[in-house]
């Protein structure tokens, strides 16, 4: 049957993760699925190859047991094809990204804090260098902001159209 992770697991993300070896060779870039445990803080990836569950691996890093801590996105902020892991705390407004080596942390990089007011709206290249940008959306003022992305550093802040408040950026 098809495998479960069980009470507690959540689905947080989806990316490719660069799979294990027992995962054929992919010609194009395989989604994995990233999970993390509400009550351990735990994290781990489902490995998929295009035709199913391959493999469930822990992510070897920091266990973040702290629930104000969420996973808001996956994306490529280092251009190496592998996903990469958002974090941002939802008490303090402090964000950080987990650049990745398949299911490996490979190094925590603190990005600048967004007070709680915003929200991280998306991921995603918006200017054509391969690497990820971010979405930030204000829910009360409708203001959006695109934080263009070098890496972990911020090259440029562009503002948005505001939509009206309680509209929801949807990102495929």
């Amino acid at each position: 049957g098809a495998p479960s992770k069980g009470a507690g697991w959540n689905v947080v993300g989806v990316g490719d993760f660069g799979g294990p070896v027992t995962a054929p060779p992919a010609s194009k870039p395989q989604s994995d699925i990233l999970w993390r445990n509400t009550a351990t803080g735990e994290v781990s990836v489902w490995y998929m190859n295009g035709e199913g569950f391959v493999e469930d691996r822990p992510i070897a890093g920091p266990t973040i047991r702290d629930q104000n801590w969420q996973i808001e996105g996956v994306g490529n902020f280092n251009d190496d094809l592998q996903a990469d892991i958002i974090w941002r705390n939802r008490a303090t407004g402090q964000n950080l990204v987990w650049l990745m080596d398949g299911a490996a942390v490979r190094t925590a990089v603190e990005i600048p804090a967004v007070s709680r007011e915003w929200t991280l709206a998306g991921s995603g290249d918006y200017n054509g260098d391969r690497k990820s940008d971010l979405v930030w959306r204000n829910q009360s003022t409708g203001e959006n902001v695109v934080w263009l992305m070098n890496g972990t550093t911020i090259n440029r802040r562009v503002g948005i159209d505001p939509l009206a408040s309680g509209a929801t950026i949807v990102q495929n």
